[in-house]
């Protein structure tokens, strides 16, 4: 019982990170510190790297620059809000050390996930077609 709890403070921590990032966010784009922004919601440095890295692994946050100590700003891509189920799945399994192979499946399931439906020949097809429309224009 009392490994249930410090699972569900860490969701709620999660919840309000997310939160706290989609509020300065601009077009689901957030640009700031991110250790000010653990300290705006009150968590303790302990729990950073595991909150940030569970929110990373179930695909609700995407690092695209990270931070350089007051230098240069992290910027981070916010996807969905994180869901207690998939949170407390992805933090039981981040207990154990996933191997790289397992890191990578991960990462392209999420990226897969977050991706509508592409017929990439098709849409090239047709680029090509505008582009050449384009061109024929111009001529």
């Amino acid at each position: 019982m009392s490994e249930d709890k410090p699972k569900s403070r860490l969701f709620e921590h999660a919840e309000s990170l997310y939160t706290r990032l989609a509020k300065d966010a601009v077009d689901g784009i957030f640009t700031g510190s991110m250790v000010q922004a653990f300290r705006d919601i009150g968590v303790s440095q302990a729990y950073y790297s595991r909150i940030y890295r569970t929110l990373e692994e179930i695909g609700s946050i995407e690092l695209l620059q990270s931070g350089r100590g007051g230098r240069q700003p992290s910027i981070i891509k916010l996807h969905h809000a994180p869901e207690s189920a998939n949170f407390e799945a992805a933090y039981d399994k981040a207990l154990t050390n996933p191997t790289p192979l397992d890191t990578l499946r991960q990462r392209v399931h999420n990226v897969e996930g977050r991706l509508p439906s592409i017929d990439i020949s098709s849409a090239l097809a047709d680029h090509e077609q505008r582009l050449k429309a384009l061109e024929d224009k111009s001529k």
